[in-house]
């Protein structure tokens, strides 16, 4: 059943991966934000901005020049200044496609093909659906940005709808372009981002690519798409970057995004050569971007309201220091889920319930830890959810059906030995199933017969009904003392009664209370059939035979249908001396009287013929009219609801 349950829940999660994978796909991301914030305590430490130097357009800068935007001529000595610094490049979060006053914009077009190093973004909008979109104008002056390697097959890059045009003159002076469009997830948090983007069929890098490039000084129209990565020739050999199908990469943040600091535009706009500025721009790619407040912030699976350069940074800095995530192939995921299908069961039927779920859990909590440690330590990103639900699918689905066999068992207990055993010893079965043994086995016992003289002749007189209320009231009051002398009733026939002692709970007296019983029966009797005379239904006597020996018991009878019961010698003998018993009196044999001892009196011994048997067999009678010796009271009382 357990194996059946694991198959249901790898049969659930295909469904749900096919109908519904959204759903599956957002539990996922979650998980991945944890990873994110773990990751800051368990993995290595932070990169840094490492070759990107951060530019910021910050609350300073906004307050000391005013609103943007700013003049063009203000961004042109910026370029200079960080040129002539050394700076790798200069990459702008910015796109100059309108035209200010002439002027300005020449001042900016100079400056950016002095530097021959300069960068910038450009706004495009994608569609998700790459056959719905038709050819989008794009400027031949700006086709050099694009490159030349096309898409491989198995790729859904996503493609862009419109673009913008750069301003008349510049885009021969800059160094190179890259866009800087990008889908959110659906809580608005960039996870990944799109380093490739399909402009008619061909490569547009993203801002981040290029800034990389730029750094590495190679030419981002060599850039090649392959499957499952994207290759950057350098003369040092190929920087391979992991993208999925859409050409996204994982966004690798290593720690909260902090304001720059003595990094900010003023700074750079007021730097001297040789200046503490200067000297961390050195060969470094400067990153000008609006970080003001108000500004255009995005979220990241570590912080809120960040700017969205850092997307851009982060892609750069990933590339350049060659620590990437990369998602773990998807038949990894399914034979993972797979092995768990086969594990689980096996495990379950090895182990107890509890046993089995403290193992469960470990299991669902140890495929978290792992895969959050693949994350920190390999930056592997691995679907956490997919053995977490089956793992907890299987456990909860297989421990409820365990639970059920149990109460079922327990129930089938209760209707099964309810008629043989008194409540305490039922309470103790119910407790624990296990300290009684339900197999044949021999030992010794004490047998108490007892049967109603006369009565089959009797209940030939009475109308049926009336034969099973005096029976029923017979038997209910016998059956009481039994079982508070901590005997079990193994069954009636017809008017007698069979019960024993010291099986399933053990008495070291057992003798005594099966004499005891006996006598209290025969008291009962007599009680009994005083009130049945004075209301008009007739009196009765019973004759009880008590014999100890070794029997055979335990469940015995056909496959169809069990007894817990006892056979052996011994329980022919006590049959045999209750058939030869005075009515009103208590036989009991050799075995019992030794076991007894002086605890009872004897009113008569005497010798009786018993068939099967070629010498005659002592008997003694009990003395009824005496108190009853005393035992130990080790009964249970009653087990609630019972």
């Amino acid at each position: 059943m357990s194996l059946a349950i694991a198959l249901s829940g790898l049969a659930l999660l295909a469904i749900l991966h096919g109908l519904w994978p959204a759903w599956l796909d957002e539990l996922e991301t979650r998980s991945i934000d944890y990873r994110y914030r773990l990751r800051l305590v368990l993995g290595p430490a932070p990169a840094g901005d490492g070759p990107v130097f951060p530019v910021d357009m910050d609350d300073d800068a906004v307050t000391s020049l005013g609103r943007l935007p700013w003049p063009r001529s203000r961004h042109a000595e910026v370029i200079r200044r960080l040129s002539g610094a050394g700076a790798a490049g200069v990459a702008f979060d910015l796109f100059f496609s309108r035209p200010s006053s002439p002027a300005e914009d020449a001042t900016l077009v100079d400056a950016c093909r002095a530097s021959g190093r300069v960068i910038v973004g450009i706004p495009v909008r994608l569609a998700a659906d790459r056959s719905a979109v038709a050819p989008v104008p794009f400027p031949a002056e700006m086709e050099r940005f694009l490159a030349r390697a096309p898409f491989p097959p198995g790729t859904r890059p996503f493609t862009v709808s419109e673009c913008m045009a750069a301003l008349p003159g510049l885009a021969p002076a800059l160094g190179g372009a890259g866009h800087i469009a990008g889908e959110p997830d659906s809580d608005s948090v960039f996870r990944r981002f799109p380093i490739l983007v399909s402009v008619n069929g061909r490569p547009l890098p993203s801002l981040g690519l290029v800034m990389a490039c730029l750094a590495l000084g190679v030419d981002p129209g060599a850039i090649r798409p392959g499957p499952g990565l994207v290759v950057i020739p350098t003369p040092g050999g190929e920087v391979r970057v992991p993208v999925d199908d859409r050409m996204r990469v994982w966004l690798n943040y290593t720690g909260r995004h902090e304001p720059a600091g003595q990094k900010g535009y003023l700074d750079a706009l007021r730097m001297e050569p040789g200046g503490e500025v200067a000297g961390g721009v050195r060969g470094r790619v400067c990153l000008v971007a609006p970080t003001y407040t108000g500004g255009d912030p995005g979220a990241t699976p570590i912080q809120t309201n960040v700017p969205r350069s850092v997307i851009h940074s982060t892609t750069a800095v990933s590339i350049l220091s060659g620590r990437h995530l990369r998602s773990a192939p998807a038949w990894t995921s399914w034979a993972l889920l797979v092995a768990l299908t086969l594990l689980l069961p096996w495990l379950a039927g090895r182990l107890e319930p509890a046993p089995f779920a403290v193992v469960a859990a470990a299991l669902a909590v140890g495929s978290l830890a792992v895969a959050v440690c693949l994350f920190a330590f390999s930056g592997l990103v691995v679907r956490a959810t997919d053995p977490f639900i089956l793992t907890v699918w299987t456990a909860v689905g297989t421990i409820q059906y365990r639970l059920g066999q149990e109460t079922r068992r327990r129930r089938e207990l209760v209707h099964t030995f309810a008629r043989y055993f008194s409540p305490g010893v039922m309470k103790k079965l119910l407790a624990d199933p296990g300290a009684f043994s339900m197999r044949p086995q021999r030992r010794d016992v004490t047998i108490l017969f007892s049967d109603i003289r006369g009565f089959t002749t009797l209940s030939e007189t009475l109308d049926p009904d009336v034969v099973q209320v005096l029976l029923c009231e017979y038997f209910d009051r016998m059956t009481e003392i039994v079982f508070r002398h901590g005997g079990t009733v193994d069954k009636f026939m017809g008017d007698g009664m069979l019960a024993f002692f010291d099986d399933p709970e053990t008495f070291d007296d057992h003798a005594l209370r099966a004499v005891n019983a006996a006598v209290e029966m025969q008291r009962a009797v007599r009680d009994l059939s005083a009130s049945w005379k004075a209301s008009g239904r007739p009196s009765i006597e019973i004759r009880v035979g008590v014999n100890t020996g070794r029997v055979a018991v335990g469940n015995l009878g056909a496959t169809q249908r069990v007894e817990y019961s006892v056979i052996g010698h011994a329980v022919n003998m006590a049959q045999r001396f209750e058939a030869a018993a005075p009515p009103g009196g208590v036989l009991i044999g050799d075995g019992t009287r030794d076991a007894v001892k002086d605890r009872i009196s004897i009113r008569a011994t005497r010798e009786i013929r018993v068939k099967g048997i070629d010498h005659d067999v002592r008997v003694h009678e009990v003395r009824i009219d005496e108190p009853a010796a005393p035992v130990p009271d080790r009964i249970i009382g009653p087990c609630p609801g019972y």
